[in-house]
């Protein structure tokens, strides 16, 4: 079977974790660590939540900000429009509670 991880640079490791939980992922803790928390969103489907220090070690190019640069998107398969649109409202909401980070 084939995988994708996706592997993102996050300011805040925990506070990322606990906002993508929100979209619907699950921990994987056999790829989680201090620096790094593994997101699946299915059985193939996986998002590396990595600190800037981690991310920056596997690349020797700066990391653009996010807030100003598009980095990239991704497609996650769902089942319905009320399903996207649930996920949307708690990215939303979660977003809103981690606004300071």
């Amino acid at each position: 079977m084939k995988q994708i991880f996706i592997n993102l640079p996050v300011k805040d490791v925990e506070a990322s974790m606990e906002f993508y939980k929100q979209l619907g992922f699950a921990v994987n803790p056999l790829f989680t660590f201090d620096d790094q928390k593994c997101m699946v969103w299915g059985d193939q489907i996986y998002v590396m939540l990595q600190t800037l220090e981690m991310f920056k070690s596997g690349n020797v190019k700066n990391i653009p900000d996010p807030k100003e640069n598009v980095l990239a998107t991704y497609t996650l398969p769902v089942e319905s429009l009320d399903k996207v649109n649930e996920i949307i409202t708690n990215g939303l909401n979660a977003g809103e509670r981690n606004r300071h980070l």
